[in-house]
């Protein structure tokens, strides 16, 4: 049975800092054992995949031209430029 995320990969990185909710803690943690991989890595994967699925923020993106040309591709392929509030929240 194929996962929601797929085994890890080496990227270059940056470190953000963010609280979440207790239960969506505890829930990390398990996905992360069940998984076998790092919390950085399944956080990244997430939101990979939100921002590559969601479809107005995608579009939201190409109207304001801020877009290389895919949100969430796999790391120096694509890349939001820094000048998007979503850039630079994360």
């Amino acid at each position: 049975m194929r996962t929601y995320i797929q085994p890890l990969k080496k990227s270059a990185e940056d470190e953000i800092k963010v609280r979440v909710d207790r239960d969506v803690a505890r829930g990390l943690k398990d996905y992360c054992e069940f998984l076998q991989s790092p919390q950085s890595y399944v956080v990244t994967e997430v939101i990979r995949k939100a921002l590559r699925k969601d479809k107005a923020f995608t579009a939201w993106l190409g109207r304001r031209g801020t877009i290389e040309p895919t949100p969430g591709a796999p790391p120096n392929s694509r890349r939001l430029q820094a000048s998007t509030p979503a850039a630079q929240a994360v």
